[in-house]
């Protein structure tokens, strides 16, 4: 968040150094007002550019076995055009590589998701058994321990086929 302020803040000072420049460069000298509204449109358009195309430049750089399966927009009072044009303020990617089956149950997959969020340092591993032919899903380490068979209670286990990315992505 800090660097996303210094960048910003560099960009601004950038477009009202350019601005002083051709009117250098004509001999005149560059009107206050015109240079503070530089430099408010310039913030408020990377800033803008910045946050829309941020999910783009993630998915983007991530190796070619690692899949976003879903993007998750926001919307935002401070960014009212964002009701309008939602921004993607997190992704859920699947770790193709990290994926386990276990030939006692070859129906369910072990797999491994990450949740990156556009302003959180690191990204949050996520454990989920699938099964793909009762379509459900059940948590691992988040406070669910495993049975003798290696496999969550009835319990933790999540029914009805929710949510779709998830089983779109694993039972191919």
């Amino acid at each position: 968040m800090l660097f996303d302020l210094i960048v910003v803040a560099c960009v601004g000072l950038a477009a009202a150094g350019l601005l002083m420049l051709v009117f250098r460069i004509t001999g005149r000298k560059a009107p206050k007002t015109l240079l503070l509204v530089t430099v408010g449109v310039t913030v408020i358009l990377f800033n803008s550019w910045n946050r829309y195309t941020w999910a783009d430049r993630i998915a983007a750089a991530l190796p070619k076995d690692v899949a976003v399966i879903q993007r998750i927009p926001s919307e935002s009072p401070f960014e009212p055009w964002t009701y309008i044009f939602p921004q993607d303020s997190g992704l859920v990617i699947f770790d193709k590589p990290e994926t386990r089956t276990n030939p006692d149950y070859p129906q369910k997959v072990w797999v491994q998701l990450l949740l990156i969020g556009r302003d959180e340092p690191e990204p949050l591993k996520l454990q989920r058994i699938v099964d793909c032919a009762s379509k459900s899903w059940a948590s691992v380490g988040e406070g669910n321990t495993l049975g003798e068979d290696g496999l969550p209670p009835a319990r933790a286990w999540n029914k009805g086929g929710q949510p779709a990315y998830l089983f779109d992505a694993v039972c191919q």
